[in-house]
């Protein structure tokens, strides 16, 4: 191995990566390494994958191939790191090395050919995961959102819409979907969607509604939201959404109360407190400042901070000045 070579492989010991991976690299298991590979941008620099990717494409040219199981999960273990440019790699060149009827290797291949913007070997992929596991919310959502990329917007809805009864889905989802509706329907694409929206019963597709509907009215959303808190939605998904809105319509002495008792319910349910979402803490800080309780926004920034590492770099620069706010009324 020569000294560039060298130099890059211990540039990059202290990146944590996956167990087949590391064992592949030669990396050895030291205090710094971890076991789950976190994939965090919030956590690690770009360009250290980048430099990782480099350096296990190098071994791979080199001659050294894992075997097939090993190779196999290593691909899902650089897909999980967003080592994109290295799945297709593997693929295009050791393809009889993976075992392609596993199900998260062929999520892994479509979702690194879907980040390539290959969008026709991303369907390739994700129809062969569906020929599989039909009802996979994942492959299902994917493939949708390639078919749509791919100009084939008829059918990426038939593909979006049934992730969407199988899963309430992420907003991005929703809007997905408003997309398509907004191609095929053009004028009526708001009225199509909201009957869609009503027969799937889905919190959030009528958080999305409240945001395209009434020009994003805060009041008009609250309306749409509060039906699902009255029968019993607790979720912290929908929790954080709610909150929020709470807030945005000025009901910030009814955010503490929410958020007391879902973090009650969490305790009950044995979960820990680093667990409970710093989202809706924040959020509590929010309603309690926006009330003149500066001890009980202290309280909430104060376990906000202990998870840090978690918390995007916009959010830190928020709660930095919510903590000039507090010292400045003091």
């Amino acid at each position: 191995m020569t000294n560039k070579w060298q130099e890059l492989r211990q540039s990059i010991l202290d990146v944590p990566v996956g167990p087949s991976l590391r064992l592949f690299l030669g990396f050895p298991k030291n205090s710094k390494q971890q076991n789950k590979v976190q994939g965090s941008s919030q956590q690690y620099e770009q360009d250290s994958y980048d430099q990782l990717e480099n350096y296990f494409l190098h071994m791979l040219s080199s001659g050294s191939v894992p075997p097939k199981a090993q190779l196999s999960e290593i691909v899902c273990e650089l897909n999980s790191m967003r080592c994109h440019k290295s799945v297709v790699f593997v693929e295009q060149n050791f393809l009889d090395s993976l075992d392609i009827e596993n199900m998260d290797v062929l999520l892994s291949l479509g979702v690194s050919y879907f980040a390539a913007s290959d969008f026709k070997s991303a369907r390739y992929y994700f129809s062969k995961s569906l020929t599989k596991e039909p009802e996979n919310v994942p492959a299902l959502t994917n493939l949708g959102l390639s078919l749509r990329l791919s100009g084939n917007t008829d059918e990426a809805v038939e593909y979006i819409q049934k992730a969407l009864s199988l899963s309430s889905g992420q907003s991005r989802l929703w809007e997905e979907l408003g997309f398509c509706y907004q191609e095929i329907y053009e004028d009526q694409w708001v009225e199509e969607l909201e009957s869609f929206v009503v027969q799937s019963n889905s919190w959030r597709g009528f958080s999305y509604l409240g945001e395209i509907k009434h020009l994003g009215s805060a009041e008009h959303k609250l309306r749409l939201l509060r039906p699902f808190y009255d029968r019993g939605e607790r979720s912290f998904a929908f929790l954080i959404e709610y909150t929020g809105i709470l807030g945005q319509n000025g009901l910030h002495e009814q955010v503490p109360a929410v958020i007391w008792q879902a973090e009650s319910f969490s305790i009950r349910e044995g979960k820990a407190a680093k667990d409970f979402p710093w989202q809706l803490l924040f959020h509590c800080a929010q309603a309690h400042l926006a009330m003149g309780e500066k001890k009980e926004a202290t309280i909430c920034i104060a376990r906000m901070e202990k998870q840090s590492e978690q918390i995007p770099n916009d959010i830190r620069d928020m709660i930095v000045s919510l903590k000039k706010d507090i010292e400045e009324d003091s």
